[in-house]
């Protein structure tokens, strides 16, 4: 793919989920997309893109194609590119197996695209970084576990350093300052990890992270004893792997049982962050030790940020700041 047609679906890419999204209104989107169309850096590609859809190629395949590779060897990271965009985070209400601390659901607008993962962190990317391999079930394409919150955001910083990227945590004693406008890598925020998972679906859509179907995207405790390699289960719509089951992952905020009783189904929070300083972190997607409820997108938990579980895993990120 060249780079201007790289730009190109990029740009048309963010303003079709603006609009799938509602963030914009259809006359919105028309004056946009026609101002594109007109930009002649872009015309050639607008015609290839119009064959494109006649013959049946989704706008949502052309979402997809929005990858990078990142990093070397053992590091090498597979990023896919989210748009910003508004969705409903939280359980709706005709989902009854959901736990209370995830209602009531309310809106979230995240107003900064990021690059995401396709894949949990594996045990060879934290072996080539931080020179040690914390994790209960051993194998290199497994997802790390045992990892305590705070070892994963010296990892982000490490993973930064090999790249030239600016570091997004700061250490004071016993306070970690985040800083959201670096490029380098980092935990996602709970609203950003669901908003990746849930891949544009809702609850009545899909249950789980690609599928209604849990054993399609997820492995829990009614199918394995302990975690397998990451990739081996369908994606979801967006490019995401084990988003549901296998390990969970941490996130940057802090947890509180009752955070979302701050909020209505009217409610509209832009970029949520949780708490900034708090014994207990936000983990989420369920795991191979966990029931099937666990797996569901909207599920999460709180655990001691200094614990090791051999269940807990995570994934990077990295905002885009231009």
């Amino acid at each position: 793919m060249s780079a201007l047609e790289k730009e190109y679906r990029v740009e048309e890419g963010e303003l079709e989920m603006l609009k799938s999204l509602g963030i914009i209104g259809v006359s919105e989107y028309q004056d946009a997309k026609s101002a594109l169309r007109s930009d002649s850096k872009f015309t050639s590609l607008f015609v290839q893109k119009k064959q494109d859809v006649q013959s049946g190629v989704s706008l949502l395949e052309v979402f997809q194609g929005i990858e990078e590779i990142t990093g070397e060897g053992n590091t090498t990271q597979e990023m896919i590119r989210v748009p910003k965009g508004r969705f409903q985070m939280g359980a709706s209400q005709d989902n009854t197996e959901a736990k209370s601390q995830v209602r009531p659901s309310f809106q979230v607008e995240l107003t900064r695209s990021f690059w995401m993962s396709k894949m949990s962190v594996t045990q060879q990317c934290w072996l080539a970084v931080m020179e040690t391999n914390p994790s209960t079930y051993k194998g290199d394409m497994r997802p790390v576990d045992s990892i305590p919150w705070k070892d994963c955001l010296e990892f982000c910083n490490k993973m930064s350093q090999r790249e030239g990227l600016e570091e997004v945590y700061t250490f004071f004693d016993e306070q970690i300052i985040c800083n959201f406008d670096a490029n380098g890598y980092r935990l996602p925020t709970s609203a950003e990890w669901e908003y990746a998972a849930r891949a544009g679906k809702t609850d009545q859509e899909q249950r789980f992270s690609g599928s209604s179907d849990v054993g399609d995207v997820a492995w829990t405790s009614s199918m394995v004893k302990e975690t397998k390699e990451v990739g081996q289960k369908k994606p979801n719509e967006w490019g995401f792997h084990d988003m549901s089951g296998n390990v969970w992952e941490w996130t940057w905020d802090g947890y509180h049982a009752q955070a979302y009783n701050g909020y209505s189904s009217s409610s509209v929070v832009k970029d949520p962050q949780g708490i900034a300083y708090s014994e207990k972190r936000n983990i989420r997607g369920g795991s191979y030790h966990d029931g099937d409820v666990n797996s569901m997108v909207c599920s999460n938990l709180g655990v001691p940020a200094t614990a090791k579980y051999r269940n807990v895993g995570m994934r990077l990120m990295k905002t885009i700041t231009n």
